[in-house]
């Protein structure tokens, strides 16, 4: 299907290696509730925080399930340094001003491989967040049932959903 110019993939599932990509979308009523499972235990959860806490619990869960035991996991989390700076920067300041929040299921020294990734970005109304979840084959089959997980996220909406 195409719009225009734009050609609609019905899927986007790239295979890398024994890993797939497939794209979850949570929608702002759905981050709210979210937001209100952890408010009495975490004050002012951001909607990043609240999406990031239940994709990386489910990927856990799901590796554990598909291999027996966890698997060494490292969550980096970049943060938006923007506004924490004196006085606060634009948003739409030219460049990148990060930082990285690391979090690791790994005891002592590592050598940590990139087979699972998650990217997440704002939709395009800005009220929901597009998840980008790349893993294991094995891991991903557990993963993509979770029904946690889509109890809060759509699989692959269609991209006119979100218009």
């Amino acid at each position: 299907m195409a719009i225009g110019d734009l050609t609609i993939i019905p899927e986007v599932a790239p295979k890398v290696g024994n890993s797939f990509a497939k794209r979850f979308v949570f929608d702002a009523s759905k981050i709210a509730a979210l937001k209100a499972i952890v408010g009495d235990k975490v004050k002012n959860p951001t909607r990043v925080e609240v999406v990031t806490a239940l994709i990386y619990k489910c990927a856990i869960s799901a590796s554990r399930s598909s291999s027996g035991s966890a698997k060494p996991t490292l969550l980096l989390l970049p943060i938006n340094m923007r506004k924490s700076t004196e006085p606060p920067l634009p948003e739409n300041t030219m460049g990148n001003a990060a930082s990285l929040f690391a979090v690791s299921t790994m005891e002592g020294r590592v050598i940590y491989s990139c087979m699972g990734v998650i990217v997440m970005m704002d939709t395009r109304n800005g009220d929901g967040i597009e998840v980008f979840v790349n893993l294991e084959d094995e891991d991903m089959a557990v993963f993509e049932r979770d029904t946690e997980l889509l109890g809060y996220a759509s699989f692959n909406p269609s991209a006119l959903a979100l218009i």
